[in-house]
């Protein structure tokens, strides 16, 4: 919630309307309860209070926000027509207005959080009703760091953000915390810490969303603090990190029982360790942080034309990549005490996308698919843990109203009562290999080795692979998956070494993704059949060349055609392995079928970073390069699940992608979620899509029950046909 909603004249008024509409929202969930109260973003009212109940908070009253529209619409048309739509649009209202119209004191905070803990209480019997704010790292030219400019750092790649690591210098003024002034050298995680802990008294906030640029510094896109990697001087990345550990126990030490949220970077899981350099399964362990947020906006930066700023947005960001995002924090966590909670993100207070409203069921189909992402443990499926559902006040002070909240209500509860009843996740499990970053950042922290198994898998899963698992390399031999993807199995120690020995031996299908020289183990690298050296450091403009004549595989692929390769390798590979695509001759996507195996290996294309802030004037499938490395990936894949006897697509269509995650319940039904979930890949008309789903029992007939739609059929095989942004759900029984 934003405070804008309330008001500070009338406040056990606007206290009661809120619950009244969101009370729905807590009735048949468990655990923690809560909500966020977002006090203009930025912390300079915590850090510059000085004590008195009745002083002003000074509100950022300079903010401004997009055009909301009344009845929000999604473009239709190709590609360059919904451009021009969009164009169209904004240019007929581009007023912004302030947001923030009124300051407030901090009693009447004080009573606006009393109010709202009364009305969970007496309205819907909640006794331990948390209410918490949350700040931001990127607040600056307010009189506390005109005064203290330390507080903020220069990065060689990013100027002006949160410095963790920051002392003080002396001040006389007086502070809450502070009353005699801060001593010269005072500790800023201290400083901040000890301000927040009597906020957290005197106010009665008990819980605290640390958000954008606390930790990940750069956000939005793989590009952080110090470039496309973190620094190269490992003293530097332990001295952030410990920063990062330090800021949280003190923020826990100055209010023991706040509940205290981190709240991860959007570009990938990976980039926390990897680029923006903090060790979220480090301060996870250490238990001075409570939950994780993962920033699954999808649907904010994945639809074309739903913001002012820009038309594309932050495709890269979108659905399928925040699942792989979500998967591959929740091994990070897998093994900590840390919830862990995905976002359902229904329209925004700030800015004018509405996903809601404009395509609810992509909405519903990320939700069902971030609440069935599982990891895969030795004793069974550890799940998502909750949810944070923003913004729920929105359009000019309206909050959601009963259709709206029924909706979200319906979704969410149908989709956490299903996941409760998985049994297994069926199709590939993404393999984190912590062992390899660990060894990264301790001893060689600018090496790249095409790590971002994230970012990759969010590029797959837009291509029929049903990727809906996780797991951890420690793990292996103790789960079971119908595909396992390993990310870089190199720098590890011999047990879990020779557990993937044993497993590509098995027969069972694995994929290995890694730059093969530095990424993956040189005995690992004999059993594959491959060898491999660095040639050169890559650049945009490569080109690939089609080496395979399997017909499932290279069917509407050009010979030739753009890739970005950000590290190419000098790679060989034996006689007998199939070679799918090569980069200047070096094989970059092979399959071994050689005796018993079913093991392809992928030396990972990249997208350009750079395209994440511009170049917004092109369909996706150009500023990729192309997308065919993707395709023939997925098609890989593909055919070892067809060759394991595992649900499989009967053609992946390069140009038709289908998004679909497949379960099994504990009655013994398979579940597919299926999903129409890209816009603008290519220049078209038609955005339809359809496939066809085998579950290898040839011959049996099929009972498939279309959930959503009510309809039932009999059939071998699942035909799926998806109009324009829409889902579907569907049951099998044999």
């Amino acid at each position: 919630m934003d405070l804008s909603y309330f008001n500070p004249d009338s406040i056990e008024q606007y206290a009661a309307s809120y619950w009244k509409a969101v009370a729905p929202l807590y009735e048949s969930v468990s655990g923690t309860k809560g909500v966020i109260i977002n006090c203009g973003w930025v912390p300079e009212w915590v850090r510059d209070w000085r004590g008195g109940i009745d002083d002003s908070i000074m509100m950022p009253l300079d903010m401004l926000c997009e055009p909301i529209y009344d009845k929000p619409e999604k473009l239709k048309g190709t590609w360059h027509q919904q451009k021009e739509k969009w164009e169209n649009r904004y240019k007929r209202n581009r007023e912004q207005k302030p947001h923030y119209t009124r300051n407030w004191t901090y009693r009447q905070l004080k009573n606006l959080v009393t109010a709202i803990k009364r009305e969970a209480k007496t309205k819907s019997g909640i006794d331990t009703f948390r209410v918490g704010t949350l700040m931001v790292g990127w607040d600056w030219h307010k009189p506390f760091y005109l005064r203290h400019p330390e507080i903020a750092i220069d990065f060689p790649m990013i100027k002006n953000f949160f410095n963790l690591k920051a002392k003080l210098k002396a001040d006389t003024i007086r502070y809450a915390a502070y009353p005699n002034g801060i001593p010269e050298g005072t500790l800023w995680a201290d400083f901040f810490s000890t301000q927040w802990g009597l906020i957290s008294k005197n106010i009665g906030f008990d819980a605290l969303l640390l958000r954008d640029n606390i930790f990940s510094v750069g956000d939005n896109r793989r590009i952080g603090p110090w470039g496309a990697t973190i620094s190269r001087d490992i003293n530097e990345v332990k001295d952030y990190n410990d920063a990062c550990s330090y800021f949280l126990k003190s923020l826990k030490n100055a209010a023991p029982n706040c509940y205290i949220i981190g709240y991860s970077a959007p570009a990938g899981a990976i980039a926390s360790p990897r680029v923006f350099n903090f060790d979220l399964e480090r301060m996870a362990q250490e238990g001075n942080l409570d939950a994780w947020i993962d920033q699954t906006w999808a649907g904010a930066w994945n639809e074309t034309g739903v913001r002012m700023s820009n038309f594309w947005n932050q495709p890269y960001l979108g659905y399928t990549s925040q699942l792989a995002n979500v998967l591959i924090n929740g091994a990070i966590l897998a093994n900590t005490k840390v919830k862990h909670y995905v976002i359902t993100g229904v329209w925004d207070t700030w800015e004018s996308w509405d996903i809601l409203h404009t395509v609810p069921e992509r909405l519903r189909w990320e939700q069902w698919a971030y609440w069935h992402a599982a990891v895969k443990k030795p004793e069974g499926l550890k799940l998502i843990d909750g949810n944070y559902i923003a913004h729920t006040m929105n359009q000019n002070g309206t909050l959601l109203n009963d259709t709206d909240i029924s909706f979200i209500n319906e979704m969410l509860n149908e989709a956490i009562a299903d996941a409760q009843q998985m049994s297994d996740v069926l199709g590939p499990t993404l393999v984190y290999n912590s062992q390899a970053i660990s060894w990264l950042n301790n001893n060689d922290p600018a090496a790249e080795i095409s790590e971002w198994i994230d970012n990759q898998a969010g590029m797959l899963l837009k291509w029929g692979i049903p990727i809906g698992s996780s797991t951890r390399i420690e793990y292996l031999g103790s789960i079971r998956s119908d595909l396992y993807v390993i990310q870089t199995p190199n720098h590890l120690d011999c047990l879990t070494k020779h557990k993937v020995k044993k497993l590509i031996l098995s027969g069972n299908a694995v994929s290995v993704w890694a730059s093969p020289s530095e990424g993956i183990d040189p005995d690992l690298q004999q059993l594959m059949g491959i060898t491999s050296s660095v040639r050169k450091q890559g650049m945009p403009g490569v080109l690939a060349n089609l080496t395979t004549n399997i017909s499932d595989l290279n069917q509407d692929i050009p010979l030739i055609f753009a890739i970005y390769q950000p590290i190419k390798s000098l790679t060989l590979i034996s006689a007998d392995c199939n070679s799918i695509y090569s980069v200047e001759g070096s094989p970059a996507l092979v399959l071994n079928y050689t005796k018993n195996k079913n093991l392809s290996f992928w030396d990972p294309a990249d997208y350009m970073q750079e395209s994440s802030y511009g170049n917004f004037d092109k369909p996706l499938a150009e500023r990729l390069g192309s997308v065919y490395p993707f395709v023939l990936a997925s098609r890989v894949l593909n055919s070892q699940l067809k060759k394991s006897s595992k649900i499989y697509v009967e053609s992946i269509n390069a140009h038709q992608p289908m998004a679909f995650l497949a379960w099994k319940k504990k009655d013994g039904s398979i579940r597919i979620l299926c999903g129409n979930m890209e816009e603008g890949i290519y220049d078209s008309t038609d955005y339809s899509v359809s496939a066809k789903l085998h579950f290898s029992m040839d011959g049996k007939i099929l009972f498939i029950n279309s959930i959503w739609d009510k309809k039932e059929t009999r059939d071998s095989i699942l035909n799926i046909h998806l109009p324009e942004a829409s889902s579907k759900l569907f049951e099998v029984k044999f």
